[in-house]
């Protein structure tokens, strides 16, 4: 069975809470106070939603960002909880993005994946041998990889690791590869190209896809 991990998970009961939400609403079963805007409280659930998504996965942009993104929606209400004179935007996304880098740098989960290519607020191309890539994660935040995988023989077990939040992947691999999309996405898709060679060999991608979008392209 496939794994949809912990982004996929989550976003599936988000979207239970919202159909079952939409029902009692629509049905009259709970009225709102008019004073009280339903889109907010969708937005809210949904931001909270992503967050807890981020903090359980590791991911520190995706948990840091949908605060960010409340705290400049609801600015005023913000300032009035926690008693602040005022509470300028930028601040507020300037600190959502050093605490995201930093809380990266103090507790990254890097795994057995030792080594890294990564473009973080940039673009950047690479090639890599087919041996190489068990040992390889390609890293991206706010920033695209292109990454192109020589034909070769693949380790037994095949897995890339891919981390790209708000960012793109574009990889391409040989024709007759199997690829198989084993990576948990929030707001995010991976597209593979073409069609899988049954008898191929067979590379499997793991990690997470966060607001951005991964496509694999063959060759």
């Amino acid at each position: 069975m496939h794994n949809r991990g912990v982004g996929g998970k989550l976003f599936g009961a988000l979207l239970i809470v919202i159909a079952i939400g939409a029902v009692l609403v629509g049905t009259g079963t709970i009225n709102f106070h008019p004073g009280i805007d339903l889109w907010e409280i969708i937005m809210t659930v949904v931001l909270a939603f992503v967050a807890l998504a981020g903090l359980l996965k590791g991911e520190w942009l995706e948990f840091f960002v949908p605060i960010a993104v409340f705290a400049t929606v609801f600015n005023a209400e913000v300032v009035s909880w926690l008693h602040l004179q005022k509470l300028e935007i930028w601040l507020i996304w300037v600190a959502a993005i050093l605490l995201s880098f930093g809380m990266e740098s103090l507790f990254s989960r890097r795994g057995h994946h030792g080594k890294y290519f990564s473009a973080d607020f940039s673009s950047a191309n690479s090639v890599f041998k087919a041996e190489e890539i068990a040992s390889q994660t390609l890293k991206t935040t706010f920033g695209s990889l292109k990454v192109m995988i020589e034909d070769g023989t693949l380790p037994d077990n095949a897995t890339l690791n891919l981390n790209a939040q708000f960012g793109g992947i574009k990889l391409s691999v040989p024709q007759g590869w199997q690829v198989i999309d084993d990576t948990n996405k929030s707001f995010a898709g991976v597209e593979i190209k073409g069609k899988n060679n049954t008898y191929g060999q067979v590379l499997t991608l793991t990690g997470n896809v966060s607001f951005g979008g991964v496509k694999v392209v063959r060759y």
